[in-house]
């Protein structure tokens, strides 16, 4: 059996046998694209559609080029594993353990409570503390054969007739109509092109749903349908950076990461050490899930889904919900103040799909074998908790297996 296996990869790796097209370079796109590109090496292309500058998605690290040595991370602050399966796959992606400094903080007392250790799994964040690192280090961790496309947004997809085979191709197209690439399976790296969530941002229908329509496929039919009945507990951070003795007053509080108990508007606070000397501190803050929801249409001017989705964005609005946010802070004892001038920020930026709500899209139907679509995400169902980077991690594992379980028992 392991001949004629071994003869299978051999043959496979002197012919193209397809080409993978994912969209979406976060956690689970990333790992996604590792898995298949390790268990087929050459014989597949693999191109990962990103929206953002770089991989990463809510894990995603913001830098700027105005201080090389800055770097925050303002969607996922840490990843909480509580799997041995995930537990591995995030140190294979570089990840470090984290302990001390995570609990709760009292808004009316300023109170802050520890949590206590292994109580809940394990807590990791990217190489050197950058969340980014670990969609990067899965990347890095591919072949010559997995091409990334950053600041690429998929607009319209098509299932068209390819050359004069007559086989099937998905087409991917930009806003323009242009298109960005073809492909034999989507990837569907998270749910945006798929979810009706899409048109209430930038317009149109769901990318996906439209091209669903000519094909007749009852499977993807009934996992988009699946995939529409999940909810979003949307976010809105505020991030900004100080230096000197401002930043020391908050490295000197006792926690990393706090969530704010008995506050309308903020959900969650920060603290991160950054800057080249590592001497300089990030704070980040999460709203409430109530105030994003009441305060919707705002995406932060920054913000890929404005910069390059052209989601519309006031500015107006954007300045008045930081100064909501930082005086829903300062109202808090014992939080040092935030000065009118900091090194960088305050920056606003709304995560608006991420931190997924309901019950996750099943395995069975995590991969359409007649429409050559399979989905992964921290959205479909594994052994982790849906809407955490683990479970995203995993998922894009699980899916690239079963894509190359398709490719291998059709070559």
């Amino acid at each position: 059996m392991r001949l004629i296996l071994n003869a299978l990869l051999s043959t496979m790796a002197t012919s193209r046998v397809g080409r993978i097209s994912i969209i979406g370079g976060g956690v689970g796109g990333c790992s996604a694209a590792k898995t298949i590109s390790n268990l087929l090496g050459s014989a597949v292309e693999v191109t990962v559609y990103e929206i953002g500058r770089g991989p990463g998605g809510r894990a995603a690290t913001r830098r700027t080029r105005e201080f090389p040595g800055l770097h925050v991370n303002h969607g996922a602050p840490t990843a909480q594993i509580v799997t041995e399966e995930g537990r591995k796959a995030i140190e294979e992606a570089g990840g470090e353990e984290v302990k001390g400094g995570h609990g709760t903080l009292n808004s009316l007392t300023g109170e802050f409570q520890e949590k206590e250790e292994g109580g809940c799994g394990w807590l990791y964040v990217g190489e050197g503390g950058v969340m980014g690192n670990l969609a990067a280090s899965l990347i890095e961790g591919t072949g010559a054969n997995v091409k990334t496309k950053y600041n690429s947004m998929v607009r319209g997809l098509e299932r068209a007739a390819n050359g004069d085979d007559g086989s099937l191709s998905w087409i991917l197209r930009n806003g323009a109509g242009e298109i960005l690439g073809e492909a034999d399976w989507l990837v569907v790296a998270g749910s945006g092109v798929a979810h009706p969530r899409w048109t209430a941002t930038f317009g149109n229908e769901p990318p996906l749903v439209e091209a669903a329509k000519a094909l007749g496929d009852s499977k993807l039919d009934s996992s988009l349908k699946a995939i529409a009945s999940q909810t979003a507990s949307p976010v809105i951070a505020v991030f900004f950076v100080l230096s000197g003795s401002e930043a020391q007053r908050w490295l000197d509080l006792p926690f990393k990461v706090a969530k704010i108990e008995g506050n309308d508007v903020l959900g969650k606070v920060m603290i991160q050490r950054t800057g080249e000397e590592g001497d300089e501190v990030a704070v980040v803050l999460h709203s409430s899930r109530e105030f994003a929801e009441t305060n919707k249409g705002v995406y932060g001017s920054t913000s890929s889904a404005k910069r390059v989705g052209g989601a519309k964005s006031d500015k107006g609005k954007e300045d008045e919900l930081n100064a909501m946010m930082l005086e829903a802070l300062a109202e808090i004892p014992r939080i040092p103040e935030v000065p009118t001038t900091c090194k960088y920020g305050p920056v606003l930026h709304r995560w608006g799909n991420a931190f997924v709500v309901g019950e996750g899209l099943r395995r069975e139907n995590s991969l359409c074998r007649d429409a050559k679509v399979a989905f992964c995400g921290d959205y479909v169902e594994t052994d982790a908790p849906l809407g955490s980077i683990e479970c995203a991690l995993l998922a894009g594992k699980q899916t690239g297996e079963a894509i190359v379980t398709e490719i291998k028992g059709g070559a």
